[in-house]
């Protein structure tokens, strides 16, 4: 009898025992499972930094393509703009000296022109002015012609 209460006593502590390890099991089960929901959000937003990040460095290696495409087009043109300022400076320089020979200095007491000359130009004035005239009234015939043949 000592021993069977002794057996049921041993039965009762091992039963609160389970049962403690039970509830520190389910406890443990509970904190694991919240540590694993945060961890699973945790993962998640460092996958979508790692994800933007990979974007961020293929948009920037790019860029730099970009950049370093744009470098060396400025140079070409920087080289082409200063090949060409030489070359108009070239040019320049030729107008002017073009220019300073052509001036031709007039004295202080000019003469005046002849009056053969005056009236040389007075007659080619009044050529040039009645062909102007002719070319006028054929330009207009023309013109009408053309205007009614359309009709036509």
């Amino acid at each position: 009898m000592i021993f069977s209460e002794l057996r049921a006593g041993a039965w009762k502590y091992a039963c609160i025992a389970v049962a403690v390890l039970a509830v520190a099991a389910a406890v443990a089960a509970t904190v694991f499972h919240i540590q694993n929901l945060e961890l699973g959000r945790d993962y998640d937003a460092a996958k979508s930094e790692r994800d933007s990040a990979r974007a961020e460095v293929v948009s920037l290696t790019k860029a730099r393509a970009r950049d370093d495409a744009a470098a060396t087009l400025t140079v070409e043109a920087r080289t082409t703009v200063a090949d060409q300022a030489a070359v108009s400076d070239q040019r320049a320089a030729q107008i002017q000296v073009k220019y300073r020979d052509r001036i031709v200095e007039v004295p202080a007491n000019c003469p005046l022109p002849s009056p053969e000359l005056m009236s040389e130009l007075a007659e080619q004035a009044a050529r040039l002015s009645s062909s102007e005239d002719r070319l006028r009234r054929v330009g207009r015939s023309s013109e009408k012609a053309s205007r009614t043949a359309v009709a036509d």
